[in-house]
């Protein structure tokens, strides 16, 4: 968040007048999880994981910075992958086991997911929004494929890309939450911190569907 602050606060220094923010979906993800969810969701009460609150709090803070001297706007990509993903594919790599991909959640659960160009591509749309004064100053934007599929069938996607093919484990869900919160309670004890350790956003996110409109991104980005 204060790297954030101090992004709108150099734009303001320096007489930049347009700012288009990366966010992520998972701002608004919750335990339960979300379909066809638009820009009207609401961020949760409490949010899962460091991740998407730390998240949602620079995106908060770069919408309510909008007005006359700096108009600024948030993407809402999710789940971004394509050529040099160093992030879902060698986690999913990683996780493979003699041929196994342990996971919870039986696979069924539908995802949105982001390539990389239709990501950098929302964002010239948005800079070109901005420069033709068109009203999007201090909204939020859903990004995605617009193509939701069960998590097994990307996850499959993902590890073919990787070259490595795997059989689909399921761990039952109850269970793969009590591991989390015992991780979580280890690494905070211990003041350890893993980027791809198990915790409860992940197990919710294996679990539960998450995709989302892209109606206001159509309408006003002409994405």
């Amino acid at each position: 968040m204060l790297g954030s602050r101090n992004v709108i606060d150099q734009c303001r220094a320096h007489g930049v007048g347009m700012l288009v923010h990366t966010s992520t979906a998972s701002v608004v993800f919750r335990p339960g999880g979300l379909e066809n969810a638009d820009e009207r969701h609401p961020y949760p009460c409490r949010h899962l994981a460091a991740y998407p609150h730390s998240k949602a709090r620079a995106e908060a803070l770069v919408l309510a910075g909008d007005g006359p001297d700096l108009a600024t706007v948030a993407l809402r990509p999710h789940i971004i992958w394509g050529p040099g993903d160093p992030h879902f594919a060698p986690a999913l790599a990683r996780s493979v086991r003699g041929g196994r991909l342990v996971i919870p959640g039986d696979g069924t659960n539908l995802v949105d997911t982001t390539h990389l160009r239709t990501a950098a591509h929302a964002h010239l749309l948005a800079l070109d929004a901005l420069q033709q004064g068109r009203p999007i100053g201090g909204r939020a934007y859903f990004i995605t494929q617009d193509d939701p599929r069960p998590l097994r069938d990307i996850t499959s996607h993902f590890l073919r890309a990787a070259g490595l093919r795997a059989t689909w484990c399921t761990v039952p869900a109850p269970l793969a939450r009590a591991a989390a919160a015992t991780s979580e309670r280890v690494l905070r004890l211990t003041g350890l911190a893993r980027t791809h350790a198990l915790s409860r956003f992940l197990v919710a996110e294996l679990v539960h569907p998450h995709w989302f409109s892209i109606e206001a991104a159509r309408r006003d980005l002409q994405f």
